[in-house]
């Protein structure tokens, strides 16, 4: 053998590849999505845009659409209870009406009261502002960090499980699957929220929705708010009704033509 010449053997023997440790993948894929999350992904096309829509005007009036409706409205309260105050939990029933526990006073629990029916169709507006713009990543962990937030204030096993089942498939997508699948998700989402609204609040304009029960464990958010207000709660389920079409129009436009 010649000196300072390795033998044919080391030469030909396959170069070990050091595999990465958990750590090291996890931290590369968060880095992966928070570039993501800044980055402007390729716009959808319209039929994708058309697809999703009428796919989540098909689940109108399903038990999903309407857990997705309670999580939004509950979350709103406790959103806005945050902000202005404090928040000592939420409650999603199997059977009854849902409920969050806020303490809030004067003009924040006016807001808080009023948010419940105007937040998921807002909240789908901010997503159709965030999918304009090319951010449907964004969508999807802004859902995600809402979704745990409302998870950390349930009070009772069944909300946690509605939680759990409508925020983990976010989660599984956002984190395992590709840009593409993504975008179509987050377009699903956004639909969802904005078409929600209007049936929640429709119902309340029914006079046997306003009528007054003295032996009612709980009060509606209208009945509060006309009891602060003492403006009839038919001009409150009006106003809500309003807003909730009137998100679904301009977030639409946002998605199809802007």
């Amino acid at each position: 053998m010649t000196a300072g010449l390795l033998p044919l053997s080391v030469l030909l023997a396959p170069t070990p590849v050091p595999t990465p440790s958990p750590n090291s993948t996890t931290s590369g894929r968060i880095g992966e999505i928070t570039e993501q999350i800044a980055a402007r992904q390729p716009s959808a096309p319209v039929w994708l845009v058309l697809l999703t829509g009428f796919t989540a005007l098909l689940f109108v009036g399903t038990a999903a659409m309407a857990r997705l409706g309670h999580s939004g409205h509950e979350g709103s309260h406790a959103f806005f209870a945050g902000l202005l105050g404090e928040v000592k939990g939420v409650t999603i029933p199997r059977r009854g009406n849902p409920a969050t526990k806020v303490v809030v006073k004067g003009f924040s629990d006016f807001v808080t009261t009023f948010a419940g029916y105007a937040g998921p169709p807002l909240l789908g507006l901010l997503g159709a502002w965030l999918l304009s713009r090319d951010h449907p990543v964004a969508v999807l962990w802004l859902a995600i960090v809402l979704f745990v937030g409302l998870l950390w204030l349930m009070q009772n096993f069944y909300g946690v499980m509605i939680v759990l089942l409508l925020g983990g498939p976010l989660l599984f997508v956002a984190w395992t699957t590709p840009v593409a699948v993504q975008t179509l998700v987050a377009y699903l989402l956004v639909w969802s929220l904005l078409l929600i609204g209007a049936p929640q609040v429709r119902p309340l304009l029914s006079r046997s929705a306003r009528k007054i029960d003295p032996k009612a464990k709980s009060k509606s958010d209208h009945l509060i708010l006309r009891e602060m207000t003492y403006v009839p709660q038919i001009i409150w389920a009006l106003l809500h009704l309003v807003l909730c079409w009137a998100a679904l129009v301009f977030g639409g436009w946002l998605l199809l033509v802007a």
